[in-house]
């Protein structure tokens, strides 16, 4: 199943000690879908896998380091 939502933050700001600071936030959705996959489309497309660790592409662009 692919679920997929797409929203928005309608934010309340208040000025404090002279910087901008978020008062109240609302999260609204706008839509959303669900629906079932029954192929991957993508399997032999030679991705880059994402990985939460040092040598995911995005990772060693920035020459940051993945900390948990």
């Amino acid at each position: 199943m692919c679920n997929q939502l797409g929203g928005r933050y309608v934010d309340r700001l208040e000025r404090r000690d002279g910087a901008w600071k978020l008062k109240h936030r609302l999260c609204v959705r706008d839509w959303s879908v669900s629906l079932e996959v029954t192929t991957d489309l993508f399997t032999n497309a030679q991705l880059a896998a994402g990985q939460r660790a040092a040598p995911d592409p995005g990772v060693a662009l920035l020459g940051l380091a993945y900390r948990i």
